[in-house]
Protein backbone atom coordinates (compact mmCIF):
# COMPACT_ATOMS: atom_id res chain seq x y z
CA UNK A 1 0.00 0.00 0.00
CA UNK A 2 2.73 2.57 1.01
CA UNK A 3 4.76 1.85 -1.92
CA UNK A 4 1.38 2.09 -4.48
CA UNK A 5 1.17 5.80 -3.03
CA UNK A 6 4.79 6.38 -3.90
CA UNK A 7 4.55 5.02 -7.14
CA UNK A 8 1.70 7.56 -8.02
CA UNK A 9 3.19 10.24 -6.85
CA UNK A 10 6.38 9.20 -8.38
CA UNK A 11 4.36 8.72 -11.60
CA UNK A 12 1.99 12.54 -11.20
CA UNK A 13 5.48 14.23 -11.02
CA UNK A 14 7.18 12.55 -14.05
CA UNK A 15 4.04 14.00 -15.63
CA UNK A 16 4.35 17.50 -14.62
CA UNK A 17 8.29 17.67 -14.96
CA UNK A 18 8.22 16.17 -18.65
CA UNK A 19 5.58 18.72 -19.36
CA UNK A 20 7.64 21.77 -18.88
CA UNK A 21 9.64 23.15 -21.96
CA UNK A 22 12.26 25.88 -22.03
CA UNK A 23 13.04 27.35 -25.40
CA UNK A 24 15.05 30.88 -26.52
CA UNK A 25 13.45 33.08 -29.16
CA UNK A 26 15.26 35.39 -31.44
CA UNK A 27 14.25 37.77 -33.63
CA UNK A 28 14.50 36.95 -37.44
CA UNK A 29 17.11 38.48 -39.32
CA UNK A 30 16.46 40.85 -42.05
CA UNK A 31 16.28 39.62 -45.34
CA UNK A 32 20.12 38.88 -46.93
CA UNK A 33 21.93 39.05 -43.33
CA UNK A 34 23.49 36.28 -41.77
CA UNK A 35 23.05 37.70 -38.11
CA UNK A 36 20.39 36.38 -35.42
CA UNK A 37 19.51 38.45 -32.87
CA UNK A 38 19.83 42.20 -31.93
CA UNK A 39 23.04 44.04 -31.95
CA UNK A 40 23.83 45.23 -28.16
CA UNK A 41 26.34 47.40 -27.27
CA UNK A 42 28.93 46.79 -23.72
CA UNK A 43 31.40 49.99 -22.71
CA UNK A 44 34.30 48.16 -21.17
CA UNK A 45 34.86 48.71 -17.20
CA UNK A 46 38.45 48.01 -15.71
CA UNK A 47 39.16 44.48 -14.65
CA UNK A 48 36.28 43.09 -16.74
CA UNK A 49 37.18 39.95 -18.65
CA UNK A 50 35.74 38.40 -22.23
CA UNK A 51 34.49 35.42 -20.20
CA UNK A 52 32.66 37.65 -17.80
CA UNK A 53 30.94 40.01 -20.89
CA UNK A 54 30.23 36.46 -22.73
CA UNK A 55 28.28 35.09 -19.24
CA UNK A 56 26.84 38.10 -18.90
CA UNK A 57 25.06 38.31 -22.56
CA UNK A 58 24.41 34.57 -22.58
CA UNK A 59 27.17 34.24 -25.24
CA UNK A 60 29.47 31.22 -25.66
CA UNK A 61 33.21 31.43 -25.00
CA UNK A 62 35.61 29.06 -25.41
CA UNK A 63 39.32 29.38 -24.90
Amino acid sequence: MFTKKWGRAAAVLIACLSSTAWAASYHLPIEGSRIVGRTQYHVVEHGETLANIAKQYDVAFCR
